[in-house]
This record gives C-alpha cells, sequence and structure tokens, in this order.
C-alpha cells in the first residue's frame, strides 16, 4: 500500500480525478508514467 499511496499522491497533483475515476488504473499508469 506504500508504493500506490505515493504514485496516487504523484498523479493526484497532476490529476485528482484519475485518482476518484479508479486505483487499479492509477497504478497501471503509475507504474508507465514513473
Amino acid at each position: 500500500m506504500m508504493p500506490v499511496r505515493t504514485g496516487i499522491v504523484r498523479q493526484d497533483s497532476g490529476g485528482g480525478q484519475d485518482a476518484v475515476g479508479g486505483r487499479a488504473a492509477k497504478l497501471t499508469r503509475g507504474a508507465g508514467a514513473a
């Protein structure tokens, strides 16, 4: 959960809607964006 939270917080700055839309999508995007 720690790595997932960091990714969400980082993407949150760029797009909070994505985080609210779906956590699974964020995880996949975070890995590609990171």
